[in-house]
């Protein structure tokens, strides 16, 4: 079962994207990422979500307490969030660190899809070996959009590079 919420509900959520204080943009025009660095008054990258005591006591529904950006991006896009699946990335950051914060990833909803976590696990092989072929180019262009061609999911993985 999906977490389905309402108009109402979702234009709180949208609200929600004025926290998001530091945003990158990477990529070329046409397939663009947005990468959220910073929410204030938060923490960690995470924003509690508004409605968790509202279905707290829904059990079939397993509201999240806290949500992060890429999460509140697909929501107010689609209306949803994925239960007992994952929200999947077909993009990836170029620069994969220990270091970088939980949760800083693309934000926009295109870029996400709701699929199993095997899935999901198999992408981050596209994104190793995209990651090596980035390390191993001659020639890089400003903004390109990078794919691997023995990528085998719908849709393709990629990496944008070039960040305004």
């Amino acid at each position: 079962m999906d977490k389905y919420y309402s108009s109402d509900q979702i234009s709180r959520f949208e609200s929600l994207k004025s926290r998001w204080n530091l945003k990158t943009k990477v990529g070329p025009e046409e397939n663009r990422c947005i990468i959220v660095r910073r929410v204030s008054r938060a923490k960690s990258m995470r924003v509690f979500n508004p409605f968790f005591s509202y279905y707290e006591d829904n059990t079939y529904r397993k509201e999240l307490p806290v949500l992060y950006p890429y999460q509140i991006g697909f929501l107010c896009e689609k209306g949803f969030l994925p239960t007992g699946f994952n929200l999947s990335h077909t993009c990836a950051l170029q620069n994969k660190s220990k270091k970088s914060k939980e949760g800083l990833k693309c934000v926009v909803a295109s870029h996400m899809v709701v699929e199993t976590s095997g899935i999901n696990r198999s992408r981050e092989r596209c994104f190793t070996a995209i990651r090596k072929n980035i390390a191993n180019a001659r020639k890089r262009k400003r903004f390109q959009t990078w794919t691997y061609s023995l990528c085998n999911h719908d849709p393709v993985c990629f990496i944008n590079t070039g960040a305004l």
